[in-house]
């Protein structure tokens, strides 16, 4: 059939844009290549603005959100469709019973690419994406004879650049965080012992032309765990106090993990474990895991601890002056004891409704009071106070205890990588250990009877035995997609209840689905990053290798 006497090129332009819009984004460029009147039309913006909205965005899904929609160029509207379409349909697929399409390895892995050996047998510190400039870049943390930041351009997945190499002679960094605001000037945040040994706060920023640079630097103790906008949250090995530092205005608060104010509320999980008796000493203490800058408050997570504290006034000069008048807690929750906890926002229903949160936490891997096997991650919701709006000043911001939400099955193990995530769109993400292989890892034990011996109660001898690498553990990056996610919402208003199932008490158990086995069996994973919105996972390893994975 002729060009012009296409039925469908003869349609009015408007149902032509609408049948485009609403065909996947590869059936789009499919089109392209039937004639030159559906090259033309595949190639107009409005096309892949109505498809982006009315397929990715309006129903929730992960889409990129450091450039404008209106803003973007054709080539991006194009491959952030296609990327992110093709990302939501797999988590769809789990979340509603249709995993025979995606079997197990094949889920996560429709690239993967080692993009690094930094040097060999040095492990990776750390990894964290970042979105900057409108470019997606990747920083790599190491250490050689000092630490060594590289900054890698990660856009083109199949052909990742480096394109600088920060490093101070002599400083070892010992704390890394990155901004959760991509649009602040101050990009990283670290805590370096130099090579006069002196320790020190330091805040770098990406350049224009994507150099790492120095803005500031200043003298502490203390060690920043979390840097959004102009806001540092500083914190000191077991010491209660959390230091929240605007470091453009140069004014200090200072909060008391230890202080209660009046009124304050306590409460404890159920299952949340009294201290064993001869605990280890990393049980005796209540280390900072995480602090979340919340609505008219401040969330600190600690490995025995979960406070609550009013957004404080920034009105101190220096550190010195904040620790004289320090804020006490509004409420305090213990989970028992974690080594890792994740707080995200849900997103907003409403627009002049401060979000709730949901918390993900995960108690101690390597605990020797537990069975070796029993081993659970757990979701909880923090909910906001509506009372708050129209009484901050004697209601607190959220309502404390937090619910139980859902019970996640892993296991326990050696585990380097603890690092655990939570999407916004209602997705948990975190490294699987390996299992406890004895004092012989990669053999296995096999029992000899002693036929030497005349008495039948005389206990025979162990042989260790090689295991193939079929047999032995492995780790894993696993997920599970939460009872309230998007992706388990389906077009009819349905939800998806695959994985789900009710344990004890009523509680939810989500089944995780494998994403990526560790094949390296000698070189454990030592730190991970995902960036939801490009469907990316980035993983480090003991041995200096680092793999890029894409969805």
């Amino acid at each position: 059939m002729s060009q012009r006497n296409s039925p469908f090129l003869c349609l009015p332009v408007d149902i032509q844009h609408l049948v485009l819009s609403n065909l996947s984004p590869k059936d789009i460029l499919l089109c392209r290549l039937i004639c030159k009147g559906l090259e033309g039309l595949t190639k107009e913006r409005s096309i892949w603005i109505a498809h982006c909205r009315g397929n990715i965005t309006s129903k929730g899904h992960p889409f990129p959100t450091y450039t404008p929609l209106n803003a973007m160029s054709l080539s991006e509207l194009e491959h952030h469709a296609v990327n992110c379409f093709r990302v939501a349909q797999k988590w769809l697929c789990f979340a509603h019973g249709r995993s025979e399409k995606f079997p197990d390895g094949d889920f996560a892995t429709c690239e993967t690419v080692t993009i690094k050996e930094v040097y060999e047998g040095v492990p990776i510190y750390a990894t964290h994406y970042l979105n900057i400039h409108g470019r997606l870049l990747l920083l790599i943390v190491y250490k050689a004879i000092w630490s060594v930041l590289d900054l890698w351009d990660v856009t083109d997945p199949t052909n990742p650049t480096k394109i600088c190499e920060w490093t101070t002679k002599g400083s070892i960094i010992k704390a890394l965080v990155v901004n959760k605001d991509p649009s602040s000037e101050a990009t990283i945040a670290l805590g370096v012992y130099t090579e006069a040994q002196e320790h020190v706060v330091q805040l770098l920023t990406v350049t224009s032309s994507l150099c790492l640079e120095i803005l500031l630097s200043i003298p502490s103790i203390f060690v920043p765990l979390t840097l959004k906008g102009d806001l540092v949250a500083l914190c000191k090995g077991t010491q209660s106090r959390t230091v929240i530092w605007n470091w453009k205005s140069s004014r200090y608060a200072m909060l008391d993990g230890e202080l209660a104010e009046d009124g304050a509320i306590n409460t404890r999980s159920e299952d949340a474990s009294e201290e064993p008796s001869g605990s280890r000493p990393r049980f005796e203490h209540n280390y900072p895991l995480e602090v979340t800058f919340a609505h008219g408050g401040v969330l600190i997570g600690r490995t025995k601890s979960f406070t609550l504290h009013r957004t404080p006034e920034l009105r101190h000069s220096s550190f010195e002056e904040a620790e004289t008048a320090p804020t006490g807690y509004l409420a305090k929750h213990t989970f028992g004891y974690l080594d890792s906890i994740c707080t995200t926002a849900d997103e907003p229903h409403d627009a002049d409704t401060p979000p709730s949160y949901r918390i993900l936490t995960r108690g101690y891997t390597d605990d020797p009071w537990r069975e070796q096997d029993e081993h659970s991650l757990h979701v909880h919701r923090l909910d906001f106070n509506l009372d708050f709006l129209e009484h901050p000043s004697t209601t607190v911001p959220y309502l404390f205890p937090p619910v139980h939400e859902a019970r996640i099955p892993t296991r326990r193990g050696k585990l380097n990588c603890r690092k655990i995530f939570l999407s916004k769109k209602g997705v948990a993400l975190w490294v699987q250990p390996k299992k406890w292989e004895g004092p012989y890892p990669g053999y296995a034990p096999v029992p000899l009877i002693n036929v030497a011996s005349s008495d039948p109660d005389e206990p025979g001898r162990i042989s260790w035995v090689r295991m193939g690498d079929w047999e032995r553990e492995k780790e894993y990056v696993r997920a599970a997609i939460l009872p309230g996610s998007v992706y388990r919402l389906a077009d009819d208003g349905s939800k998806g209840t695959a994985l789900l199932g009710e344990g004890t008490d009523g509680e939810v158990n989500v089944r995780p689905v494998l994403l990526k086995t560790n094949r390296c069996l000698e070189a454990d994973w030592t730190s991970m990053d995902w960036d939801e919105e490009a469907g990316r996972i980035v993983l480090g390893h003991q041995d200096g290798m680092v793999m890029l994975i894409e969805m």
